[in-house]
């Protein structure tokens, strides 16, 4: 059987052409999706409030002052460098920040308190939108914004120290003590403003705890210089009493250098007790900073009893013994070697001490408020202790000495250790003032001199472009994104799609494509419609006008789907290689796949060719092809069968049309039974006359699925040809016919793919329609 169309390779893989196929096949959906995110994403990116971020660095200065009573910089500088960042994120700082911008001439023309709008591009589009959704509710007029309270609330306090720590951004530099700082606002002057407020305040703040630090131990250490200095002359007087009384004035011999040894070590001792004495109230100062929780939580770590840390302790005051009885048994002093690898022990027994204290601590409450226990903070007391414990051990060991000594003075001349004891206390007294005075005079100097630690390295300047504006890119990614999103819909519908669009599904069932038929375009429609308009409705002699459309071949024969027309009727006239075909049924699985207009344009293609042609429509339920030739349907086919009102002849019956060579037998009256009538011997005897009469006799047949009639008839014609519309008829749908007919054992010819578009081509040999097709559509003849 002749096959223009036959695949040579029926089981072909998903190439590049079936995708672009697919594409093109659902253009309108890729398209339409393209546009509807793109317009999503482009109303998306007019819409968003521009932020604007300003950026500042400052470097923080950890400073280490060695020698010096009051270190305000315990701890590495990493874990300081990170305390600075927590307070600069903190709740705190962002109040005060509040605050003072709620006092500043700027108040009511921030966006960060809410006095200031931002309307974007698509504001119109949004009033619009909340009015219709609204039901018209939505006036779309906004209420003027301004702030006229003189204190702030405390709802907006927090509510806006929130909006700031949501926008700020606050990091430091690798192996630097430079920290970064970001800050996003709609406006650009605003960030700038905004970010250097905070800065400016972070400083304030900064100073003001280590201007109150310094002035407290200022007068901490006044005090204790103004007691001593009364002790001091009180025991002046008293030496100088006793020696005119007595007239004893020194001491001589051995008694003298126990008298010194037992006046040096008090007076060490004395010193490291005022260095106690020092250190406890800086800690009682520092714990007061803390909340009640917290500082029962500092306590309770300071004076646990975790079996580590009591070993830490233990060994730390074994090591400052162990030093101060070298140093006094030995004559050593701090240069010498033993010394130092002993000093070096301590202080790493004591950086793990403090270690492990502080993991005790970090184990407790979280931290409420970096400002009030910041790191810095927590590192600062938990080192004073450690101090005050090896000041304490070192204290013990001198007061051993010193009453070691005491013991030895007991067998001295009573008036020699009156003498010695007036001596000793004046020059304890006199080394202590000496000690105060020098810790008093470095608090001075702190104070007057006072470095600053914060320095500003690139202050915050109004940013030119907004950071999260970038509309080319989003509109290059919503177009991106759309495209991607249609060609997605388009593969989903083309891979649920079950209907035949395709040469190759068709020939997958093991049927042969007899011809294609191209569907009518959209330019060919206008033009029919404009001659209609003009008077001119295109239609030869007097078929129905508005089933002349139908006859495409008679009307329009030059038209591309006329030809295809006469193609299939060269197909089918060489179908059958033993003997010429005399007649034939066209049919299709279903309704509305354009059986009727197929074998109607198939008859007048064979009429044209100059063999006399009768179409005979045995559509006994719904017929059609006399209302395409303007012809009575009765008396008909129906009648002659069961010879109603007496016809016995069915020349009579026939009716020929204007077109030459063509006949039209139509179907007559409806009866009840049709596929009885079909099925009659009558039928049968019939056709085998009308095959004798006739070049060629076409049958219209009802659809297979619904009714059996073009089963019961396709036993008595030539072959039987199915109509099959593209993108209407089912693969299943058309399987089941198939096996209908196969189980009466029809003469199939093959089928003839209706309504094919140029979206469902394959192969070159589709396209050759829709060239001479958009030809002919452009063509003014």
């Amino acid at each position: 059987m002749m096959n223009n169309y036959e695949s040579a390779d029926s089981n072909k893989t998903f190439e590049l052409k079936d995708f672009l196929l697919i594409i093109r096949k659902h253009k309108v959906i890729v398209l339409l999706t393209t546009i509807i995110v793109f317009a999503i994403i482009a109303y998306i990116s007019y819409s968003l409030t521009p932020q604007f971020k300003a950026s500042a660095s400052i470097n923080v200065e950890n400073e280490n002052s060695d020698g010096q009573l009051f270190d305000f910089n315990f701890g590495s500088g990493e874990t300081y460098l990170m305390d600075q960042i927590e307070i600069l994120k903190s709740r705190s700082l962002a109040e005060s920040v509040i605050d003072s911008l709620w006092r500043s001439p700027y108040r009511n023309k921030l966006y960060l308190i809410n006095t200031r709008r931002y309307y974007p591009p698509t504001d119109k589009i949004n009033k619009w939108l909340q009015k219709v959704f609204s039901l018209g509710m939505y006036s779309g007029k906004e209420t003027e914004l301004s702030n006229t309270e003189n204190d702030i609330s405390i709802e907006n306090l927090h509510l806006f120290s929130k909006h700031l720590r949501d926008f700020l951004y606050v990091d430091a530099k690798s192996q630097t003590n430079t920290i970064y700082l970001e800050y996003k606002s709609p406006d650009p002057v605003e960030a700038a403003y905004v970010l250097n407020l905070i800065i400016e305040i972070y400083k304030n703040i900064d100073i003001g705890w280590r201007s109150n630090e310094i002035v407290r131990l200022k007068n901490f250490l006044a005090k204790q210089l103004d007691k001593i200095s009364s002790q001091l002359n009180e025991a002046e007087e008293r030496l100088k009493e006793y020696q005119e009384k007595e007239e004893v004035y020194t001491i001589e011999g051995n008694s003298q250098i126990i008298l010194q040894q037992l006046a040096n070590y008090e007076s060490e001792y004395m010193t490291t007790l005022a260095d106690v004495n020092v250190s406890e109230n800086q800690l009682k100062y520092e714990k007061k900073l803390l909340t009640y929780s917290e500082r029962k939580l500092v306590d309770a770590v300071l004076n646990t009893t975790d079996p580590q840390i009591q070993e830490m302790r233990n060994r730390l005051a074994e090591l400052e013994a162990q030093k101060v009885q070298m140093m006094i048994d030995n004559g050593m002093d701090a240069n010498d070697k033993i010394i130092i690898e002993l000093q070096s022990k301590i202080e790493s027994l004591k950086t793990n001490l403090i270690k492990e204290t502080k993991k005790l601590l970090s184990n407790g409450i979280p931290v409420s408020n970096p400002i009030s226990f910041s790191q810095e903070l927590e590192t600062k007391i938990v080192e004073l202790n450690s101090n005050i414990l090896q000041m304490k051990s070192r204290a013990n060991e001198f007061k051993q000495i010193v009453d070691k000594y005491k013991d030895q003075v007991k067998d001295l001349p009573e008036k020699t250790i009156t003498l010695a004891r007036l001596m000793r206390d004046k020059q304890v007294k006199e080394e202590l003032f000496l000690l105060l005075s020098q810790k008093l005079e470095e608090a001075r100097i702190s104070e007057a001199s006072q470095s600053v630690k914060i320095r500003v390295i690139d202050k915050a300047i109004p940013p030119v472009k907004a950071s999260n504006t970038k509309l080319k890119f989003n509109l290059l990614f919503g177009l991106i994104i759309g495209f991607g999103f249609g060609i997605g819909i388009a593969l989903i519908i083309d891979y649920s799609d079950n209907t035949i669009r395709s040469i190759e599904k068709i020939q997958k069932l093991g049927i042969s494509v007899i011809g294609i038929i191209p569907k009518i375009g959209e330019r060919y429609n206008r033009k029919r419609r404009k001659e209609k308009q003009n008077g001119k409705n295109g239609t030869k002699g007097r078929f129905t006008p508005r089933f002349a459309d139908r006859m495409i071949t008679h009307i329009d024969p030059k038209n591309p789907i006329a030809e295809a027309y006469r193609s299939i009727r060269t197909n089918l006239t060489y179908s059958l290689p033993d003997k010429e075909m005399k007649s034939l049924i066209v049919t299709s699985p279903g309704a509305g796949e354009g059986k009727s207009t197929t074998v109607v344009n198939l008859a007048i293609t064979f009429a044209q060719l100059g063999k006399k042609t009768l179409l005979v429509d045995t559509d006994l339920r719904k017929p059609i092809l006399h209302h395409i030739f303007s012809v009575k349907r009765e008396p008909g086919i129906s009648n002659y069968l069961v010879q109603f009102e007496g016809i016995k002849e069915i020349e009579p019956l026939i009716n020929e049309t204007e077109i030459q060579n063509l006949s039209i037998l139509s179907s007559g009256k409806l009866f009840p039974n049709p596929s009885e009538l079909i099925g009659s011997v009558k039928m049968k005897e019939l056709v085998g006359q009308l095959v004798k009469e006739w070049d060629i006799v076409l049958f219209d047949s009802p659809p297979i699925m619904p009714v059996t009639d073009a089963r019961i008839l396709s036993k008595n014609v030539d072959g039987l040809v199915l109509v099959v519309k593209s993108g209407v008829t089912e693969i299943m749908a058309l399987e089941r016919t198939l096996a209908m007919l196969n189980s009466v054992k029809s003469p199939i010819l093959g089928c003839i793919l209706n309504g094919f578009t140029r979206r469902d081509s394959y192969y070159y040999s589709d396209y050759q329609y829709y060239y001479y097709y958009e030809y002919y559509d452009y063509s003014d003849k």
